[in-house]
């Protein structure tokens, strides 16, 4: 259980330091949002097909404009917190930890395959880099480097905070919902938190509430909770409080949302790993910045 903790986290780590590290602009002209399956042998799915969007010369710029470079899902929800600062809580897809995931080797052999094709993008270059980099220290070639994911490119825009949603969800694996002022995206086929809950969660520590969420779910369930301890000036999620919230027979899924919110504008929840372990982890948005990079003041 130890081991497969430590990959699932290892995975998340390598899936923020490659989503931090490749913020370079795309050199994509049209305006389509393309969804791509990873092609990994025997890993591979086909395409998802692709949503068009209304090209932008001649009108007024989009509200809302994500330029995606290899993006998994999870990336795409973060770029959202850290751009437009839209609440957004996310259920990954479940993966097989036999089938789906990708070693150092796997990444390599792969990449080398498609630039012999193809150019590669930005993200695929470093993806490259680095998993190069590990081929060459003392790390094993099976050692696991990433999942064989849903990643999507292209650009993606809209006017609204809804459209938006709708853009980069169309022809995917996922739906989205919005329930008060929280977005969610899920799986199209099944949520894993489609159970229902009962429970008083007024006055309760918001890890407190995500705890007891967890602890009614159905036999055989196995999602841990990872609380993420944020550093910056937003609100600290130890001191995270829920004011006042009674859940009757309420989808876990969107108990969870609702316990956020009522906790305070700052909360978000993601879901992420494998069929066999899930992760639920509590994170703080990044608060909105004036152009000199100060924080602002929400009302």
């Amino acid at each position: 259980m130890k081991l497969l903790s430590g990959i699932i986290v290892f995975a998340f780590a390598l899936c923020i330091v490659t989503n931090s590290l490749a913020r370079s602009k795309s050199s994509l002209v049209k305006n389509v949002y393309i969804p791509e399956r990873s092609k990994y042998a025997e890993l591979s799915l086909e395409n998802t097909g692709r949503a068009e969007v209304s090209e932008q010369s001649g009108s007024k710029e989009k509200t809302y404009v994500l330029h995606l470079d290899s993006e998994s899902m999870i990336n795409i929800v973060a770029l959202l917190w850290k751009q437009y600062h839209i609440r957004v809580c996310v259920e990954d897809l479940g993966y097989d930890i036999k089938k789906d995931v990708i070693t150092v080797q796997d990444e390599v052999s792969l990449l080398h395959k498609k630039r012999e094709r193809v150019p590669l993008s930005s993200r695929e270059n470093l993806r490259l880099q680095l998993a190069e980099d590990l081929l060459n220290s003392d790390n094993s070639p099976g050692m696991i480097f990433d999942v064989a994911c849903e990643r999507y490119s292209g650009i993606v825009s809209g006017d609204t905070s809804d459209e938006i949603m709708t853009q980069i969800t169309a022809n995917t694996s996922y739906l989205w919902k919005k329930k008060n002022g929280t977005y969610v995206i899920f799986p199209r086929m099944k949520s894993i938190l489609s159970y229902n809950v009962t429970l008083d969660a007024s006055q309760k520590a918001l890890s407190i509430v995500v705890e007891d969420i967890l602890s009614q779910a159905p036999k055989g369930y196995n999602i841990s909770f990872l609380e993420k301890r944020e550093t910056s000036k937003a609100p600290r999620l130890e001191h995270a409080k829920v004011t006042k919230l009674h859940l009757i027979n309420t989808p876990a899924i969107d108990a969870l949302s609702r316990a956020c919110e009522a906790a305070g504008r700052d909360f978000v929840w993601t879901l992420g790993g494998y069929n066999n372990h899930r992760i639920i982890s509590l994170n703080v948005l990044p608060r909105k910045t004036d152009k000199d990079g100060n924080m602002l003041d929400e009302k």
